[in-house]
């Protein structure tokens, strides 16, 4: 209505409205919704493990390249990654995929972060035995964490939480 007087930061930024968070969350989705062709809406719910998008462990462009193409991914599992490979992923989709959306990282970590050097802890049976309610938020908190150090950003416990 005012547009004119107050031009959308957008204008200002020059940049498409779902990446402007001064916008409402309704409106960014609409337009990333919009702008989404059909195979890339259908690539952000896929899920590649980190031996499909590296290449003996290490980022490689071309690599990456052959999987994403202009698309994108959705998601990445695996614990084989390092954390500079994590973050090298995430610096290729955000900057040379069409729509740079962010790689949803994710792990198992049931009874630990799954990776060399995380502390593994008693298995879900036994902490629930403890009745402590307590313990298992800390152990829950230490778990991510870990993940959290190793660029992860979703933990699953047989499912996506």
């Amino acid at each position: 209505m005012y547009s004119f007087i107050f031009p959308e930061k957008q204008t200002l930024r020059n940049e498409p409205d779902y990446l402007n968070p001064h916008l409402s969350v309704d409106i960014r989705v609409n337009d990333l919704l919009n702008r989404m062709t059909l195979e890339e809406k259908a690539r952000q719910m896929d899920m590649y493990s980190t031996a499909q998008v590296l290449l003996n462990g290490e980022f490689s462009e071309a690599k990456i390249q052959q999987v994403t193409g202009e698309s994108g991914l959705g998601a990445i599992q695996g614990s084989y990654a390092s954390t500079e490979a994590v973050k090298k992923i995430q610096q290729y989709v955000r900057k040379k995929t069409y729509l740079g959306i962010s790689v949803l990282c994710i792990d198992e970590g049931l009874h630990g972060f799954i990776c060399p050097n995380s502390t593994v802890f008693p298995q879900a049976i036994s902490l629930a035995r403890t009745w402590n309610k307590q313990l298992a938020k800390d152990e829950g908190k230490a778990i991510a964490a870990e993940m959290r150090a190793d660029g992860l950003n979703k933990h699953g416990v047989g499912f996506s939480i």
